[in-house]
């Protein structure tokens, strides 16, 4: 089994509010780090997400060391979720406990690798529980309308590109040569990064 550390981090404006969260996983010589955010949520459910996303990035069974600064996450899942499971992921008065869907959501994932569950206290040395912390904060400040504009620009050059191919190259605007032409190199880029990271990891 391959061996990874992941630093995972989240942070909310509010509660609820504006929230981000972060996660660098590293394996060998090989690092990545993941960011995202939610326009409407808490800081629990960002510190969730965090670990979530980074489970879900591992494509093979994995030795995990799990690093986060919230004890919700890190006793969750040492002593209150075998509980919850017993009782269907529900409190002692047979209600859902909180967050119960991404409490499934990381329970299925972390079934799928033997992991060490680490807590450490927020704002420490360590340079990857910096950065998780930096880009959690701010994700969470980032418009979700710049994500929603990016979508919205991908849907148009993907439809551009459809419009070609049925008009034919030759008969196309200036414009949707412009954009073909965008989108070929876009693929290329993307094609080239995969290939760079090669297959000595599991992320």
């Amino acid at each position: 089994m391959k061996e990874v550390r992941l630093v995972a981090d989240g942070s909310c404006i509010g509660n609820p509010g504006p929230g981000g969260w972060a996660c660098v996983l590293r394996c060998g010589n090989h690092e990545r780090m993941l960011t995202g955010a939610d326009k409407r949520t808490t800081n629990n459910r960002m510190e969730l997400r965090a670990v979530i996303e980074g489970l879900r990035a591992l494509d093979e069974p994995c030795r995990v060391e799990v690093i986060t600064d919230a004890q919700y996450v890190q006793r969750g899942m040492l002593e209150h979720l075998p509980r919850w499971r017993t009782q269907r992921l529900a409190t002692a008065n047979h209600d859902p406990v909180a967050n119960r869907d991404l409490w499934e959501e990381l329970d299925s994932l972390a079934s799928d690798h033997k992991i060490q569950w680490t807590w450490v206290r927020g704002h420490g040395p360590d340079p990857d529980q910096q950065r998780c912390d930096a880009a959690a904060l701010k994700r969470r400040s980032t418009p979700r309308e710049t994500e929603r504009r990016m979508t919205m620009a991908q849907a148009l050059a993907v439809r551009k590109v459809m419009e070609i191919a049925e008009l034919g190259l030759d008969r196309a605007t200036a414009t949707d040569r412009a954009v073909l032409a965008f989108a070929r190199y876009a693929e290329a880029r993307i094609a080239k990064w995969v290939s760079s990271r090669g297959g000595s990891c599991c992320f």
